[in-house]
C-alpha cells in the first residue's frame, strides 16, 4: 500500500466510490464524504494526505473546502472536479489552492498519472522566467547540486504542472501576468513553499509585494547562479510550518 490516504468528496456516492476504487488499484487507501462539512470533519480527524473534491456540493463548494483546510494550516494536495469548465470556475478553484482541476467525466488516465506522480516523485524546485538562457543555466546548475527542477516560462505553465514543490524562483514580470499573483496561487496550494522573486525592476517589485508575501525574499537581476543555488539549498533545509495533515 502506498503511503497515503485520499479523501474523495462528492454527493454522488456511486461516482465517489468509483474514483476511490481506481485509487485503491493504484495502492492508495481511500475515504469518502458526501459534503464539504463531512469532508472537513474527516480531514480534522487526521490521516488524510490528499483530497479530491467536486466543485459543486450540497453545502459549501469545493473551493470553499480547500480554503478552509488551508486556513487551518493543512497543506495536502487538493484536486477539484467539475462539470462546469468555464474560466470562472477554474479561476476560483486555482485561487483557493487547487493543485489540479479536472472536468467531469474525469479522464481516468490523467487522474492515475497525476497520483502516480504525486506518490513516486520527490518535491521539486520551480523556476519561472521567460528568459530561456537564464532558466537553462539555472536548471543545469541546480540539477548538478542535486535538486529536481521544473522550468516554466509563464504563470499558466507553472500552474499546470502537477509536482509537489518545495521552492519557487519567480520572475516579477511574466508574459501572461504578474509573478506576485502566481506566488499567491502557489502559496494557496501549499503555504510552506519558499518563494524567491527575481527582477530587473526590484524597487517596483518590493513596493508591490502584498502583506502575505512581504517576507518572501527578493534578488535583483542580473542574478548570481551561485546565490540562487545557495538560496534553494538553505530554503530546502529550513523547517517549514508544522503539518496538520
Amino acid at each position: 500500500m502506498k503511503s497515503g490516504r485520499v479523501l474523495v468528496v462528492d454527493d454522488q456516492i456511486e461516482f465517489a466510490e468509483n474514483i476511490a476504487e481506481i485509487l485503491q488499484g493504484l495502492g492508495f487507501e481511500t475515504d469518502i464524504a458526501a459534503s464539504a462539512e463531512a469532508g472537513l470533519e474527516k480531514i480534522r480527524q487526521g490521516g488524510i494526505t490528499a483530497l479530491i473534491t467536486d466543485f459543486k456540493l450540497p453545502d459549501r463548494n469545493g473551493a470553499d473546502l480547500i480554503e478552509e483546510i488551508r486556513r487551518l494550516g493543512n497543506r495536502i494536495p487538493a484536486l477539484v472536479m467539475s462539470a462546469y469548465t468555464d474560466d470562472g470556475t477554474l479561476d476560483r478553484a486555482q485561487a483557493a489552492g487547487a493543485w489540479m482541476f479536472m472536468p467531469k467525466p474525469v479522464p481516468l488516465s490523467a487522474l492515475m498519472e497525476a497520483f502516480e506522480s504525486l506518490a513516486q516523485r520527490p518535491a521539486a524546485a520551480l523556476l519561472v522566467d521567460d528568459e530561456p538562457a537564464l532558466t537553462e543555466n539555472l536548471a543545469e546548475a541546480l540539477a548538478s547540486a542535486g535538486h529536481d527542477v521544473i522550468v516554466s516560462q509563464t504563470a499558466t505553465e507553472a500552474l499546470s504542472q502537477r509536482r509537489r514543490l518545495e521552492t519557487a524562483v519567480v520572475d516579477y514580470r511574466l508574459p501572461d501576468g504578474s509573478g506576485i499573483e502566481l506566488a499567491r496561487r502557489l502559496r494557496a496550494r501549499d503555504p510552506s513553499i519558499r518563494i524567491l522573486f527575481i527582477s530587473g525592476y526590484i524597487d517596483e517589485l518590493r513596493k508591490k509585494l502584498p502583506t502575505e508575501l512581504s517576507k518572501a525574499e527578493t534578488m535583483e537581476k542580473p542574478i548570481s547562479t551561485a546565490r540562487i543555488i545557495s538560496w534553494v539549498g538553505m530554503a530546502v533545509s529550513r523547517p517549514g510550518p508544522p503539518r496538520s495533515d
